[in-house]
């Protein structure tokens, strides 16, 4: 019998252990800053197979495989598109005239594991394009896109 209790407060103890939230992992501004500056790169690049494991599974098979049937070009132009200063009219670049992609304000919400931040688009014709984005911080090594915000 005290076999047994032991047993079950060691599995009890390993349990909880994997059920710590994100906050108790210490997720950084910098961690999330790093995949940023990957997807960016793999945007640039244009690996659009790469950029899109940056994306959530869940959400990706939703929006991506599921709405968009596959659509990669339409996904990430639709993730990417945002408000030029002053318009009201939102903008969805073409690949092709990114220029650069930078995350912004990151504000961590360990309380629901997301982040929010602020992404900016600077098109090769000198457009800047501004919009809200959520990021979801599943653990230190598993940081995902999950959209935008609004």
């Amino acid at each position: 019998m005290k076999k047994v209790i032991q047993k079950t407060s060691f599995l009890i103890v390993v349990l909880t252990l994997f059920t710590i939230p994100v906050s108790a992992q210490k997720i950084k501004k910098k961690d999330i800053k790093k995949m940023c500056v990957k997807f960016e790169q793999a945007i640039l690049s244009k690996n659009y197979k790469k950029s899109l494991t940056f994306f959530e599974p869940e959400y990706k098979k939703e929006q991506h495989d599921g709405m968009l049937s596959g659509r990669t070009n339409q996904f990430l132009t639709e993730y990417l598109a945002g408000y030029q200063k002053g318009e009201k009219r939102l903008t969805i670049p073409k690949l092709s005239e990114i220029k650069s992609i930078k995350f912004k304000k990151i504000k961590i919400n360990s309380e629901n594991n997301e982040a929010e931040a602020i992404l900016k688009v600077k098109l090769k014709d000198g457009r800047k394009l501004k919009a809200s984005t959520i990021i979801y911080l599943k653990s230190k090594t598993e940081i995902y896109l999950i959209g935008g915000v609004g």
